[in-house]
């Protein structure tokens, strides 16, 4: 239902607050954007009085429900002072987030992580789940004493793997969502230098372990290997784009955006798929090394700089072909389509109620 209307749905995204870069956090508000941008009414929801997620637009409406707060009482003393810090900060840096006032015609879009406390918060009124991370979800199933999830007018999943949970774990048929990777930002044809880039939020020990062997191995002494971390947007994808290989270590991942990130940049991807990625990252596309095994990420590595140096021809073409997947199967195109063709979809499922 697009167009205007008093008696339209509302629909409203319950966020956590997160001011690290998250790739699910920025999904969620280019989401919104979308929606809103094709004449929904779309409204974000935070707990902190003057939160925005600060990698991502945000739509029109934002506002904070302190009810929130209360579903993450139970987090350790440093963390809850931790969180103080942060909307002190967010107080005198953002503008200030009306309070959420619930209206009749609200839908309630509710994260996968810790799905029955926001359930019970917002019971007797529509609700929609929306799943990116099967460990997360598979966690808060575990959790769902009441089966709040039979109660769901209908469930959005990102990826292969979400969507595989949602069927095993709630016996639900989710709609599908695509997710828009290849961007204005990210450019497969920039020259490229010898460069190796990684991520360390994940897996940060092993990330640190393997940087500090690539800098005392001689293959790579005039290699530099470069941590994203800390960065804006444009800076990622300033790296990603010079950077002609990129170490995937993505672990227990609903999708995995930093390695098919990379891939859209035009990067030779070598390290562990986190099992989302399998829906794009195979010997077609990259270098899958087997969760882990850092040596063997080490070994691939080296064959890698050493095939390139003598002729780049056969990895120059792998990596464009990757590019090519990339952006065929998750432009902002396509993803915008298909988020568009659930969410008519999910304004039919919510006219015949909860399954």
């Amino acid at each position: 239902m697009t167009g205007g209307g008093a008696d339209r749905s509302r629909y409203c995204f319950i966020l956590p607050d997160i001011a690290r870069p998250m790739g699910g956090q920025a999904v969620i508000y280019d989401f919104a954007v979308a929606l809103e941008a094709a004449g929904y009414d779309v409204a974000l929801v935070h707990a902190g009085p003057a939160h925005r997620y600060p990698f991502a637009e945000a739509p029109r409406q934002v506002f904070h429900l302190p009810d929130l707060v209360r579903l993450r009482a139970r987090k350790p003393l440093g963390r809850r002072l931790a969180d103080l810090r942060q909307y002190a900060q967010e107080w005198r840096r953002n503008p200030r987030n009306p309070r959420f006032l619930p209206e009749p015609r609200d839908v309630y879009v509710l994260p996968e992580f810790g799905y029955p406390n926001y359930a019970r918060l917002f019971a007797g009124r529509p609700q929609v789940l929306f799943a990116q991370d099967p460990t997360a979800l598979m966690r808060a199933y575990g959790q769902d004493r009441e089966n709040a999830h039979e109660t769901f007018a209908a469930v959005l999943a990102t990826s292969q793997v979400a969507g595989q949970a949602v069927e095993v774990l709630l016996g639900r048929r989710p709609l599908r969502l695509t997710l828009p990777v290849s961007g204005p930002g990210l450019r497969a044809d920039h020259p490229k230098r010898l460069q190796i880039a990684y991520m360390p939020r994940k897996l940060r020990p092993q990330s640190q372990r393997v940087a500090a062997t690539l800098r005392r191995r001689a293959a790579f002494a005039d290699i530099p290997v470069i941590a994203i971390e800390n960065m804006s947007n444009a800076e990622r994808d300033r790296i990603l784009n010079e950077s002609l290989i990129f170490l995937s270590f993505s672990n227990m991942e609903g999708f995995g955006l930093p390695a098919a990130e990379a891939m859209a940049a035009g990067c030779i991807v070598v390290g562990y798929t986190g099992v989302g990625g399998n829906e794009y990252f195979t010997a077609e596309t990259g270098f899958v090394v087997e969760h882990h095994d850092m040596i063997g990420m080490v070994a691939q590595l080296e064959r890698i700089v050493t095939e390139y140096r003598a002729d780049p021809s056969a990895l120059d073409a792998l990596r464009a072909h990757a590019a090519a997947e990339i952006a065929a199967r998750y432009s902002v195109e396509v993803a915008r389509e298909t988020l568009l063709n659930a969410w008519e979809t999910l304004e039919k499922d919510l006219c015949k109620g909860p399954k």
